[in-house]
């Protein structure tokens, strides 16, 4: 089973809902178009939804893999868009351990496991 994917677009974000089995490299892909779509709309932020995935957890080297991925995704955009992972423990780790590694590397970025914070942050962070 894949990634279901259902979009959004907000007055400040490009909201991404996903639904399915957790696939790491699927789910890089999926920053890497929804960062596009919101340059593209002129948005300064996606929210990508992951609570509803399910199967196996990422090892360790898995989120390290991940952390990098997603900084160096987001790098190669022309247009620095700010990236918030909504999720729920333990696909998204307790520890923050990806969070951390991607955030050491220049990551505008955070992972939230309440909706409130996640709108909160990108309320405070992006400019319209």
């Amino acid at each position: 089973m894949s990634i279901d994917v259902t979009t959004d677009i907000e007055s400040k974000y490009v909201r991404v809902s996903c639904k399915g089995s957790f696939n790491n490299k699927e789910l890089l892909s999926i920053y890497d178009k929804a960062l596009d779509l919101a340059a593209d709309k002129g948005r300064k932020a996606i929210l990508v939804d992951v609570r509803d995935l399910e199967g196996a957890l990422p090892a360790t080297m898995d989120r390290f893999y991940h952390g990098v991925t997603t900084v160096t995704i987001q790098r190669a955009k022309k247009t620095r868009i700010f990236i918030a992972v909504l999720g729920r423990e333990p696909l998204l780790d307790p520890e923050r351990f990806g969070e951390t590694v991607a955030l050491n590397r220049g990551l505008l970025g955070k992972a939230f496991i309440d909706i409130d914070d996640a709108i909160a942050w990108i309320d405070k962070n992006v400019i319209k």
